[in-house]
């Protein structure tokens, strides 16, 4: 039986082989600058929000966008119709992020 070859770097010891181990271990760091940056004083006035609050609002909405069409596009494959289901959703979920507020 051929071996798995496995690339050498950071996660390549016989422990850290695994991917789930890798990913949760990188959500654990970034989650923990997260909460550091909680306590950095920063001042915001209300013209930066509305520039981070835009481009939070597209990003997601772009997100949405190409998670439906995703699964659009997957709908004809066998056992996809709740994929299917779950992309028109998101395509609601973008149309109305965009939608104007009053």
């Amino acid at each position: 039986m051929p071996q798995k070859h496995y690339a050498s770097g950071l996660f390549s010891g016989p422990v850290l082989r695994s991917v789930p181990l890798m990913w949760s271990i990188l959500l654990t760091v970034a989650g923990g600058l997260g909460c550091m940056l909680l306590t950095v004083p920063i001042t915001w006035t209300l013209s930066d929000y509305v520039v981070l609050h835009t481009v939070l609002v597209f990003s997601s909405a772009a997100v949405a966008v190409m998670v439906a069409a995703l699964a659009w596009n997957l709908r004809h494959e066998p056992g996809q119709r709740l994929r299917a289901f779950l992309g028109v959703i998101f395509l609601v979920l973008a149309i109305t992020e965009m939608a104007p507020v009053r």
